[in-house]
């Protein structure tokens, strides 16, 4: 298995990382990526042939298997019939809300992530493209909660609910006031378990035609299934698919 700091299986790691990317971003920037990474730049900005942008990712974070689930492995190619809105909750750098933009650029995108941080770089990924970054987190009511664990991985913040008054507290959402009365086309759930409180209440769920969530424990997998009952479930990457 790799493991970063063994010289001999770094450079035989990063050589093929450099090919298989390079298929798809370009070789030279492949090349560029794995140089900057290398000189571990804490932010890697990095141009990609096939979108024919920048794209920007932390160093020392998951933002790099994440690129590489969606762009290389194609983890979200799931297929939508011209879709106009689409939520991306726990949007976390914005890799997921820039690939559905970058492919559905007819689509209005809706990105939800708690962490100020991430916001702020997942503004920065989705310049100039029709994405709507809100800093928040969906959850079964419009109620306050805080990042539980603020010291985790970017990419593996929780939160809990917390009182009006809690200094560290942000106003929630909840699915029906991100849909402000429109029929969704994708809803995709990365939220760190909340998908459990979610699927609490799921009026919602009618006004949904697909979704699209990483599920954190067989009783929120049990309860999304039994929601969406009679819906078509596959599997993309580590993702539920569900659709009508």
């Amino acid at each position: 298995m790799y493991q970063e700091g063994d010289d001999r299986l770094d450079i035989r790691y990063k050589t093929e990382r450099v090919i298989r990317w390079g298929r798809r971003i370009g070789l030279i920037n492949s090349i560029i990526f794995e140089f900057k990474q290398t000189i571990r730049r804490p932010i890697i900005s990095f141009y990609h042939r096939e979108l024919k942008r920048k794209i920007h990712i932390r160093c020392s974070s998951s933002d790099i298997s994440v690129f590489e689930n969606i762009f290389i492995e194609d983890e979200l190619h799931i297929e939508l019939e011209d879709p106009t809105f689409i939520i991306d909750g726990g949007a976390n750098c914005g890799l997921a809300a820039l690939y559905f933009a970058c492919r559905y650029p007819r689509a209005r995108i809706v990105a939800v992530e708690p962490s100020a941080e991430n916001c702020e770089l997942c503004r920065r990924n989705t310049t100039g493209l029709n994405v709507e970054v809100i800093q928040s987190a969906i959850w079964s009511s419009s109620t306050n909660l805080k990042i539980e664990n603020p010291d985790a991985e970017p990419w593996s913040f929780q939160c809990v609910e917390v009182e009006e008054c809690d200094p560290e507290g942000f106003e929630a959402r909840d699915v029906h006031s991100l849909l402000s009365g429109m029929n969704c086309d994708l809803l995709k759930l990365d939220i760190e378990g909340a998908e459990l409180e979610v699927f609490q209440d799921t009026t919602w769920l009618k006004y949904v035609s697909a979704i699209l969530v990483e599920v954190h424990s067989k009783i929120a997998e049990q309860r999304i299934r039994s929601a969406c009952e009679g819906w078509k479930v596959s599997q993309s990457g580590e993702k539920l698919f569900l659709e009508r």
